[in-house]
Order: structure tokens, then sequence, then C-alpha cells
């Protein structure tokens, strides 16, 4: 397959997390995806007008604020495969609400963007051609399947594989209680992690 990155949509806004909901969506225009930067430019997550639409609704002062609920965002450099975001190391993290990828250069730079659609379409168009696209595809599915409390499934009986070559991707997940964002190589939603902000007594990681 061509390396993702070259794939993906490259212009897209920029919102930097101080800007009001209101005024991220004025930037936005008609543009599906938008990416919420730091102070520095370093991307912090990824957001569709519908996002920044209920932050405004929810009295969001700011796209840092914890009523912003930003989604859990993936980031993968620009070597990322699309076996190691359909892995179980990052697929969770599309099932409880990440809306695609932000691609990143080697000075943390956002370069491009695919949303997960974009990502299920060229897994798809690779299913004849690419021995291993169905069984990511079928990872995806099983994953969202066992998610669904009528299915009885064992994540844990190698319905998913995790992803065991070089790490390419980490997961943001900015914490409802204390607006804290959390860098995790993997994320299971049923098994939260404490939540890595250095300055608030010790609890597990909520998402948004």
């Amino acid at each position: 397959m061509d390396r993702l990155v070259d794939r993906s949509v490259t212009t897209f806004p920029i919102l930097r997390e101080s800007t009001a909901p209101s005024e991220a969506l004025a930037v936005c225009g008609e543009s599906r995806l938008a990416v919420v930067v730091d102070r520095q430019g370093a991307p912090l997550g990824l957001m569709t007008r519908r996002d920044l639409q209920s932050a405004r609704d929810r009295g969001a002062s700011t796209l840092a604020d914890c009523e912003t609920r930003l989604p859990p965002t993936v980031l993968a450099r620009t070597e990322a495969k699309l076996s190691e975001l359909f892995s179980y190391n990052v697929v969770p993290a599309f099932a409880v609400g990440a809306r695609g990828v932000i691609f990143v250069s080697e000075q943390g730079v956002a370069v491009g963007v695919l949303s997960l659609d974009d990502l299920l379409y060229h897994l798809t168009a690779h299913l004849s051609s690419d021995r291993d696209a169905p069984i990511l595809l079928r990872t995806f599915t099983d994953y969202f399947f066992s998610r669904d409390p009528a299915f009885d499934l064992d994540l844990l009986d190698g319905i998913v594989p995790l992803y065991r070559g070089p790490r390419e991707t980490e997961i943001l997940v900015r914490c409802r209680d204390c607006g804290y964002l959390n860098r995790l190589a993997f994320l299971e939603p049923k098994a939260l992690p404490p939540c890595q902000c250095p300055d608030s007594p010790p609890h597990t990681l909520r998402l948004p």
C-alpha cells in the first residue's frame, strides 16, 4: 500500500485551544475536520463541526475547557501503517470517539488528517490486493461487535491482535475530571489507567 500520509488531507483548519467554540466554528467554515493545537502549535485533538457545535451549546468557554469534551485523538508519525491503526492498540480509541488520525512530522507538527471514514475507505479499497486487509477489517468490526452487550465475545481471546512492530502512534485523551492531556500507547476503555496529571490527587482517567 502507499503511505497513508500521502493520501491524507493536508489543508485543514488549525484551532488554538484558547479559541472559543463559536469562533472556532467561524474559522472552520465548511471543513469536516479541524486540528486543535496548544500554544506551541503541537496537536492536541481532532474535532468535527458537530463536536464544536456541541461544545458551544454546553457553554464551553474555550477549547481547553473540560466541557469542550475534546474527543480522544490518534496521533501518527508519517510512516504509520494501516496494520497499526487497525490493531488492538488503536482500534479502541475509535470505538470511544476518536474522529480519525492526525499525522505529525518529526517536529511534532500536524501535516495531514484522515477521518475514520477515510481510513476505512483506504482499507476496503485494498481487500483484494493486500492479504492483510481482510484481517484488519475483521479486527475493526469484531472489536465494535464485542462492545455490544448483545454479543458475548471475549476481547482477550484473540479477537484483535496487538501490533508488535515499531510503534508510530500514540493516543491523546484529555481527562474529563481534571482536564490533563494523557498520552497513551494503548487504550482499553474497560480498564482505564490512572490519569497522568502530576498536580491532582490520584484518580482514574475519565473519558470525555
